[in-house]
């Protein structure tokens, strides 16, 4: 959660948490999911109203992608590596609401200045340190490569870095359990895009149409 008030966001995130284990513990138990397997295989699905057989259908699939086809070892890890990526998320949240803290020696003269006239950061003295505290990175800032260098002072912290290549990791390996090549692939599943591949040809596509009138507005 993003809420400014830290005590919301706080118990937003442990909410999260713990309703993202329970969700995930139900997802993976095989009582509940014998039944409903059951239905979906039978001939009642065939003639169910359009409600019931969409909750159904979805329902099997949120199984199937939390592992429950998985033998049981292989289950419980993959229960496991999900209880991590929501611990990843939650610290990845709470990050964004921290300011960043770097030496003010360590960014340009130029970047300084642009975060204090947009008054997104504040200059501090600190035990005969000189240092900048970011609260947001120049996202309105016409200068593209001012925008990227506040961006990566703003997000580049160590911890946060460290936490994100363990979420993409974890993401991988649990895409891989359940056979998909990536965790985009995973996700993308149910959506409109049914790949990363069919993502990228929008992008690309749309990219080159609004090219012309970029170009026009220079």
């Amino acid at each position: 959660s993003i809420h400014p008030d830290n005590n919301i966001a706080e118990a937003a995130d442990q909410c999260h948490q713990r309703l993202g284990g329970y969700v995930e513990e139900l997802n993976s138990s095989s009582e509940l999911h014998r039944p409903l397997k059951a239905f979906c295989d039978s001939e009642l699905l065939k003639t169910a109203d359009e409600d019931t057989f969409r909750c159904a259908t979805l329902l099997l699939h949120d199984f199937e992608q939390s592992g429950i086809n998985l033998p049981e070892e292989e289950r419980r890890a993959y229960v496991s590596l999900h209880s991590d990526i929501i611990e990843n998320q939650s610290y990845l949240a709470q990050m964004a609401r921290q300011p960043s803290v770097f030496d003010k020696e360590s960014t340009s003269s130029r970047l300084n200045a642009a975060l204090l006239s947009y008054r997104v950061a504040e200059e501090h003295k600190m035990n005969g340190r000189d240092l900048m505290v970011q609260y947001s990175w120049l996202m309105r800032h016409p200068d593209r490569d001012m925008r990227r260098e506040s961006y990566h002072s703003y997000y580049k912290l160590d911890d946060l870095t460290v936490n994100n290549q363990a979420l993409f990791t974890n993401r991988r390996k649990m895409a891989h359990a359940l056979n998909f090549d990536s965790f985009a692939h995973r996700a993308l599943m149910l959506s409109a895009p049914k790949g990363p591949e069919e993502v990228g040809y929008f992008l690309r596509s749309l990219s080159d149409e609004m090219q012309p009138f970029l170009i026009d507005d220079r």
